[in-house]
């Protein structure tokens, strides 16, 4: 498991991510998992949706290189 945990940015109450692989049959499972809040509950709702197409454009980006990745050592 590899995992970040941070309240480094004083807009944030918590920011915590965590990315789980797994080995199963025929390749690997990954588990991502993003939790985030703001201190002010109206910027909460302002940047939640940026922030969760901040992390759908990561995890979209992760597959795409793992794709090129496999490809290549196929």
């Amino acid at each position: 498991m590899t995992g970040v945990q941070t309240c480094a940015l004083p807009i944030l109450q918590h920011l915590t991510n965590r990315w789980i692989f797994r080995p199963v049959p025929g390749g690997t499972e990954i588990d991502f998992h993003v939790d985030f809040a703001f201190r002010s509950k109206m910027l909460e709702k302002l940047m939640g949706l940026i922030f969760h197409e901040a992390v759908t454009r990561m995890v979209r980006a992760f597959e795409t290189r793992a794709a090129q990745v496999l490809t290549r050592s196929a």
